[in-house]
């Protein structure tokens, strides 16, 4: 992927998304469709497609996110 922020994404079989970013947090964004995903891993940039076209628009959990102190 195309991306300062975001270091990887993967999606499985039932359409969830696991996306790691760059700092470590991991997130499971779920019931994204293959084209979206698709159009998203191709995009000349990850971070904004995922603003404009996934943040808000599928249910998201937090697995795992570093905290600084």
């Amino acid at each position: 992927m195309n991306s300062s922020w975001l270091a990887d994404a993967s999606r499985g079989i039932d359409g969830t998304v696991t996306m790691q970013t760059n700092r470590g947090d991991v997130y499971k964004i779920q019931r994204v469709p293959l084209s979206v995903y698709n159009e998203w891993r191709s995009a000349n940039s990850a971070g904004k497609f995922f603003n404009a076209n996934i943040r808000g628009k599928y249910a998201t959990v937090n697995e795992y996110e570093i905290v600084n102190d």
